[in-house]
C-alpha cells in the first residue's frame, strides 16, 4: 500500500512533534534549587521564580494550580499511591507569587483530604485528620516530600504546624531530612 506524499510529510511533521515534546520533557539542564528557602529573611529572586517549569492542573475546587514540574510529577505519584492506601487527598495550592512564602518556590504544596464525599480543606479539619496525615507523612521521603512546617519546630521555621504543607526537596534529601527528625532550614545549615 502506498502512502500519499501528503500523507507522509504529515506522519514526517507528528514524528519531529513527538521528539521535541521528548526533548522538552526530558531536558536535564533544568535544576532549580530544591533546598531554597522562602522566607522574610530569604525572599526567592525574581531570576529563581521566572526560570521555574511548571506544570498546571486543576486542583480540588477546580482552579488551574502551577506546581514545579518534578514536584507535580512526584506529587502525582504520592496521591496514586495514597489512593491505594484508602486515603484520597488532592492540592489545594501550589505556585504563589509571593516571594516570602514557601509557595513562591513552586516546591511547596498544600493538600487536602476527602472524607465521607467532601473536601476538608479549613485548618481545623485537617489538624484533626491525625490517623490520615500519619500515613501521608509517611509516605513523602520515599516521593521526594517533607513536611515543610512539622510538628514542635515553630521556633526554627517559624510557622506553625501544618501537615498538609508538603515540600518537594528530592527523594535524598527528604530521606535524610525524615530520618534525622529535621527541618529544612536544619538542614541547609
Amino acid at each position: 500500500m502506498a502512502i500519499s506524499k501528503k500523507k507522509l510529510v504529515l506522519l514526517i511533521a507528528m514524528v519531529v512533534v513527538v521528539f521535541l515534546v521528548f526533548v522538552v520533557i526530558s531536558d536535564n539542564t533544568y535544576t532549580p534549587d530544591y533546598l531554597i528557602i522562602a522566607d522574610d529573611d530569604h525572599p526567592v529572586s525574581a531570576e529563581y521564580a521566572s526560570a521555574l517549569e511548571f506544570a498546571t492542573a486543576s486542583n480540588y475546587a477546580g482552579t488551574m494550580v502551577n506546581i514545579e514540574k518534578r514536584a507535580f510529577k512526584a506529587c502525582y505519584a504520592l496521591v496514586k499511591a495514597l489512593e491505594k492506601q484508602g486515603i484520597v487527598v488532592n492540592v489545594s495550592d501550589g505556585f504563589l507569587d509571593d516571594p516570602k512564602d514557601d509557595h513562591g518556590t513552586g516546591l511547596g504544596i498544600d493538600l487536602v483530604i476527602s472524607k465521607d464525599e467532601k473536601w476538608l480543606d479549613e485548618p481545623d479539619e485537617l489538624l484533626a485528620e491525625t490517623e490520615a496525615f500519619e500515613t501521608i507523612h509517611a509516605l513523602l521521603p520515599e516521593y521526594g516530600f517533607i513536611v515543610r512546617y512539622p510538628e514542635g519546630a515553630e521556633s526554627v521555621t517559624g510557622h506553625g504546624y501544618e501537615p498538609w504543607h508538603i515540600r518537594y526537596v528530592g527523594k535524598e534529601a527528604a530521606r535524610e531530612i525524615a530520618d534525622r527528625g529535621i527541618t529544612l532550614e536544619e538542614y541547609v545549615r
